[in-house]
């Protein structure tokens, strides 16, 4: 026998009230008051003819009925909200979000905003920061750029350019402590980013392989925040090139020996792969590929 279906305008009560595990904070997620999201999951259990929430003194428990169903209201919510930003991003929107680490939004993005309206006409680019990408969600926006292996579940990768790392710092900062060898390294202080770790943190482990430790190392949120210290004299840390090449180029940074090592993570244009509008994404990908190579060359490996 075949029964009628609830109506989906109980879900989000329901849904909202079983996460919450009370009827007043649904009400203030939901913008109604409290007795109406008691009514409408009277309702709701009415119509299934089923008790989903235990009711106790000064609590709210799901029965087993409720936990259930909650799975359900969950699963249908979720790609209901999927579902209409993806409509929006094909059909109404006239923005392009990407999402990256501070560093590179700072050097390579935000510099570049105004030939972007040259690749997607009508189009403004927004850039989201984040101290680490690891672990980001592609759901809320268009792509991303990510450093690491290119190999991610449910993303497609483009890659930008090959990297190359090497210790830096500040060149007063090395007037004043000089670091000649990779072993004078065991009397600096090094500044590690915390979101480059599958990289750094290899790096690391030979250093101490070798016998080789920094005499204090400070984790850093994010790769901007290493840099930063580091072109402020305060230690070392380990530029990515040639997207510190500016930098080092500036005088703000310098490679203090003739040391540098091939990594096989690069930075990669990353979307999901079900991601509607290809020949969009192809345009941004040439189009950051483009302000990529036109990165400067160092002028000299050491300063």
């Amino acid at each position: 026998m075949s029964m009628l279906k609830p109506s989906i305008q109980w879900l989000l009560p329901f849904e909202a009230a079983a996460r919450h595990l009370s009827f007043k904070l649904a009400a203030e997620e939901l913008h109604v008051t409290p007795p109406a999201i008691s009514q409408q999951i009277k309702a709701l259990e009415h119509h299934l003819d089923l008790l989903l929430f235990e009711r106790r003194t000064r609590s709210l428990v799901l029965t087993p009925a409720g936990t259930e169903f909650y799975k359900t209201a969950s699963r249908v919510i979720e790609v209901y909200d999927n579902g209409c930003q993806a409509l929006y991003r094909q059909f109404r929107q006239r923005a392009f979000y990407m999402a990256t680490e501070p560093y590179i939004a700072h050097t390579l993005l935000i510099p570049n905003l105004m030939s972007f309206k040259d690749v997607l006409p009508g189009t403004e680019l927004r850039v989201e920061t984040r101290l680490s990408m690891a672990g980001v969600s592609l759901e809320d926006i268009d792509a991303g750029i990510r450093f690491g292996s290119g190999d991610w579940d449910g993303m497609q990768s483009f890659a930008l350019t090959d990297v190359v790392m090497a210790p830096v710092g500040n060149p007063q900062y090395f007037t004043e402590k000089p670091a000649r060898v990779l072993s004078d390294l065991k009397r600096h202080c090094f500044f590690y980013p915390n979101s480059q770790e599958k990289v750094i943190g290899p790096f690391l482990a030979q250093l101490e392989k070798a016998g080789i430790v920094p005499a204090e190392i400070i984790p850093c949120e994010s790769y901007l925040d290493a840099m930063t210290a580091a072109s402020e004299g305060l230690g070392v840390t380990v530029a990515i090139l040639p997207y510190a090449n500016r930098w080092i180029n500036e005088g703000k940074l310098m490679i203090p020996f003739d040391v540098t090592w091939n990594t096989s993570a690069k930075f990669w244009v990353v979307f999901r792969k079900e991601y509607a509008d290809l020949d969009k994404m192809g345009a941004v990908c040439k189009w950051l590929e483009s302000i990529v190579s036109e990165l400067p060359a160092l002028d000299s490996i050491k300063v």
